[in-house]
């Protein structure tokens, strides 16, 4: 019996023994939002909930005639949570002096050059607003400029070095290879599994869409985890925010103060967007910042045929997986499929629904032993991917060697064996059940997805669920510093009622 069979045979048991819940998380329903501070016809409230006590979640509901006033009053709102999220996240990287000065010269000639060239106007009128209101809310000027860093920081999705080095190749129109390896470590070979290991420890994210004869009233559930790099200090200042803007569709975006671009969100009609990194040497930021971009099809789709004629229409920048799924409209792009798994790279995407033989027709082949293996493994309504590729143009230049004992294909394997247990167990997937597929998914720094007792440096530090027709989320955050640290997908999932906000 080779590795693989052993691994999957262990998560079958695994998961038929412990299927009802994720050991320790929980999910609580708020006791009321409290009102911290008024900007004109925006509220920031603090999230009352027994969990989060000690670093509570914020609420922003944001209006305004104009993308300006709304970018005004989360200035003024936000603003000391911003700058302490983006010194706390900075800290974290550098040491104070002269290489957090060159990174802070690097981010600005990124975007004054490059991110920002493709970025809409009603962004750049957003953060004009941003840093007009920090500047009246007593904080002085250069809080836009900060939005801005907190932009290019958000667009690497995945390992951060390797990113940066590709990107240069990118903009250097491929030239000068020689220089830039002598200033980054060789990319891994196959053999290199340890290297790949620690590469791959952060940026690990996930995400899937789930509907019909699978779930309850048939309707779509959607999942997302953000496995980023864990105790920064940004998830001091956690933020929901809701956006509302004439002639725009209003939508929420959960993540961190400072980051105004959607790592994930839902929109009023019920559109869901979420992203899970996988890095490739083909990337630029020639492009519409993916968290921006992501906005921006909240902002201007009704249901999946909008937010696709979206993605058509715009520039890609690095290795990203896409989900975009209409949970109210769940027939208008093409009659039947209300979700899509988009793989992108610079100038190429590659568009999946449901079922994908391309998935399946995935090989693996030992090159020792020519031993052949399942690299994938779709099924009819359901998407879901994690920090890999199946599109073959996508796969040729992937960094990282992806292997079936790659940790991204066991991921995507337990996605499939989940779903099928619930299947074959005749349980149709409703809301705990969808906030169950998204905790075991989340990373908690063991081989068990289903074990929250070695946590510490687990990668998971956002975790939500969405059900779209019942207009709510759910959203779990990391928790704490140290020994006392817990990951979003071990912590407490809370209820967020977007009736009371759209």
């Amino acid at each position: 019996m080779n590795n693989m069979q052993v691994v999957l045979i262990f998560t079958l048991s695994l998961f038929s023994l412990t299927h009802s819940l994720t050991p320790s998380f929980k999910v609580e329903t708020p006791v009321g939002y409290s009102a911290l501070r008024k900007c004109n016809e925006s509220t920031l409230y603090l999230v009352q909930t027994k969990s989060y006590a000690d670093w509570p979640i914020y609420l922003v509901d944001l209006h305004g005639s104009s993308s300006y006033d709304v970018g005004y009053c989360y200035g003024y709102l936000l603003a000391n949570e911003t700058l302490q999220n983006y010194n706390a996240l900075l800290s974290f990287i550098f040491n104070a002096g002269l290489e957090r000065s060159a990174f802070e010269l690097f981010l600005d000639w990124q975007w004054n050059d490059y991110l920002s060239l493709m970025v809409p106007q009603v962004f750049f009128d957003e953060i004009s607003g941003i840093e007009a209101g920090a500047y009246d809310a007593g904080f002085g000027t250069g809080l836009g400029l900060i939005i801005q860093r907190l932009i290019v920081i958000s667009n690497f999705a995945g390992d951060f070095v390797d990113d940066i080095k590709y990107l240069l190749w990118g903009e250097f129109n491929d030239k000068g290879k020689e220089i830039f390896e002598s200033l980054f470590q060789q990319t891994p070979k196959e053999s290199d599994s340890q290297t790949t290991a620690t590469h791959r420890s952060f940026g690990t994210c996930s995400h899937f869409a789930v509907w019909g004869s699978r779930t309850v009233n048939a309707s779509l559930f959607a999942g997302r985890n953000l496995d980023w790099t864990p105790q920064t200090g940004i998830s001091r200042h956690k933020v929901i925010a809701f956006w509302h803007v004439p002639g725009k569709i209003s939508h929420v975006t959960f993540g961190f103060a400072g980051m105004i671009g959607a790592l994930t969100g839902i929109n009023s009609q019920g559109v869901v967007v979420g992203e899970s990194g996988n890095d490739v040497k083909l990337e630029t930021f020639n492009g519409f910042p993916w968290t921006l971009r992501l906005r921006y099809i909240m902002e201007n789709s009704n249901g999946l045929q909008d937010a696709y004629n979206i993605m058509k229409t715009t520039n890609n920048t690095l290795g990203m997986n896409h989900i975009i799924a209409s949970g109210k409209n769940q027939t208008d792009l093409d009659g039947k499929h209300p979700a899509l798994e988009i793989e992108t790279m610079r100038d190429y995407t590659a568009y999946y629904f449901d079922n994908d033989t391309r998935e399946s027709d995935y090989i693996y082949v030992n090159q020792t032993t020519g031993q052949k293996y399942e690299m994938g493994w779709p099924m009819p309504e359901a998407v879901f991917r994690t920090n890999h590729a199946y599109d073959p143009k996508i796969r040729a230049v992937q960094v990282f060697p992806v292997t079936p004992t790659s940790d991204t294909i066991i991921r995507q394997k337990l996605f499939s064996t989940v779903f099928q247990w619930y299947e074959s167990a005749q349980i149709e997937i409703g809301t705990l059940e969808a906030i169950n597929v998204t905790s075991i998914l989340g990373k908690k720094g063991t081989e068990d997805y289903f074990d929250c007792s070695k946590i510490q440096n687990a990668a998971n530090v956002m975790s939500v669920t969405y059900a779209p027709l019942s207009n709510v989320a759910y959203v779990a955050y990391e928790d704490g510093l140290g020994s006392a640290r817990v990951p979003a997908c071990c912590s407490t999932y809370i209820e967020i009622d977007l009736a009371n906000f759209f």
